[in-house]
């Protein structure tokens, strides 16, 4: 899933990207189209924190919701965000 790119004056658009929906008790893996070069900072719910380019974390009910990834790269810093939705699984009555 994409959502809101952010943009710099003269910098490149990054986008954030998610493998949402994700089930309960699976992985939720975070990605950009930023250079890995750059340095990444990803925030979310809970607390959330990583410094990864490319993080993975156990999906949790918890972790649902906005990530916001901020990527500095040559002097531009970056902002974009992505939604993540973790389902729970279906239970027969």
């Amino acid at each position: 899933m994409l959502v809101s790119p952010a943009y710099s004056q003269g910098c490149p658009t990054y986008y954030a990207y998610s493998n949402s929906p994700v089930c309960l008790g699976g992985t939720i893996s975070l990605s950009s189209s930023a250079p890995p070069q750059g340095a990444h900072k990803w925030k979310g719910p809970g607390n959330y924190s990583s410094n990864l380019a490319t993080p993975n974390l156990p999906a949790t009910l918890a972790r649902s919701g906005v990530y916001t990834l901020t990527v500095t790269y040559n002097a531009c810093v970056v902002t974009a965000t992505v939604n993540v939705v973790v389902n729970s699984p279906i239970t027969s009555l």
